[in-house]
């Protein structure tokens, strides 16, 4: 059922290192997202996809994790094995508001593709654009939108209801387990 793929997709901060994703898994991922809406069906959309262990050091070395933490990261042993990095091309600014919106069903698409094939991933939107342009040698053509980093889940995460439609904070407990509140959907809808 789609509810179950939903509650598996999950922002994963802390990954099993040694288990490497393979050019088959990020070719299935990337399959499904060329078959995500795009405004107009323009599909402006560029992808940066690795999982060669030197870019994937380069890319998280410009990204910042888990803003509810503070100055936290995953350990060495804890990095994801591949990113996908969404990015437009600078010749599109004046679609900048649609691109966002499609920058949105890409990424919701590479999760979810992702958690169908028993992966999990982390959108990241906290980075550095000018270096890691730069390292991807993409600075003269592309802006970089969004990082979502992927690998094999190494952790427990709990989905709990909201206590209030405010209580939105990510937390760890005294074992470690990550939870997240979630609202609930009669708090969402504004018309009851």
């Amino acid at each position: 059922m789609f509810l179950g793929l939903m509650k598996k997709c999950r922002s994963c901060r802390r990954f099993d290192n040694s288990v490497k994703i393979s050019d088959n898994d990020l070719t299935a991922i990337m399959e499904c997202t060329r078959f995500a809406p795009t405004a107009g069906n323009l599909q402006n959309l560029d992808f940066y996809v690795t999982n060669d262990e030197n870019e994937t050091a380069k890319i998280f070395a410009q990204t910042k994790w888990a803003a509810l933490y503070k100055n936290w990261e995953p350990a060495p042993h804890e990095r994801p094995t591949a990113f996908i990095v969404i990015c437009t091309r600078k010749n599109l600014e004046a679609r900048r508001n649609w691109l966002r919106i499609d920058v949105g069903i890409a990424a919701q698409t590479i999760m979810l593709a992702a958690s169908n094939i028993g992966l999990s991933g982390c959108m990241i939107g906290s980075f550095n654009e000018k270096v890691l342009l730069e390292e991807l040698k993409l600075e003269e053509t592309h802006h970089i939108e969004l990082v979502i980093a992927l690998g094999k889940a190494n952790e427990k995460i709990v989905w709990e209801d909201a206590e209030t439609p405010n209580d939105y904070a990510y937390y760890r407990d005294e074992n470690d387990v990550h939870h997240v509140p979630k609202r609930k959907a009669a708090d969402m809808i504004i018309n009851k």
